[in-house]
């Protein structure tokens, strides 16, 4: 069994919620657009490894920029996309916010009320636990 030792390093450069709606405009008038941003910059580094192969370090980036176009209370367009590596980095090569790309995780329309929701388009639903419990800095990987 190869051993290895390795760095990983998270930082949350930006989590910031905007809201893109007029500022002369009450928080109820329709329609609006609201929005938020999520940016990580994470950097996996491995420094020693009987494997030289696995010896790189991994600089990028994962944005998940979310828009909804709330048309009025009920009735919206929700949208979520994602910016992150899409290929695996090459054996013993060092990447710096390389072979990152933009794709759309969701995409739907929703009509929801206190009683009940109903929407369709291109969804992203999340099964199980392990995503919001799993220990660690790459659980939510792992799961």
């Amino acid at each position: 069994m190869p051993r290895f030792s390795a760095i990983a390093t998270t930082l949350t450069a930006l989590a910031a919620t905007t809201c893109l709606t007029a500022p002369a405009l009450a928080e109820d008038s329709f329609p609006h657009i609201e929005g938020e941003i999520p940016i990580e910059i994470q950097n996996d580094y491995t420094y020693d490894s009987d494997d030289r192969d696995a010896e790189l370090n991994d600089l990028y980036t994962k944005i998940e920029p979310a828009v909804s176009v709330r048309f009025t209370e009920e009735f919206s367009i929700e949208a979520g996309l994602v910016l992150e590596p899409v290929l695996d980095p090459d054996p013993r090569d060092d990447r710096f916010f390389e072979d990152e790309g933009l794709f759309v995780e969701t995409l739907f329309l929703q009509y929801a009320t206190d009683s009940f929701s109903l929407f369709g388009g291109k969804i992203n639903p999340a099964f199980g636990v392990a995503w919001d419990i799993a220990p660690g800095v790459y659980g939510t990987d792992l799961a």
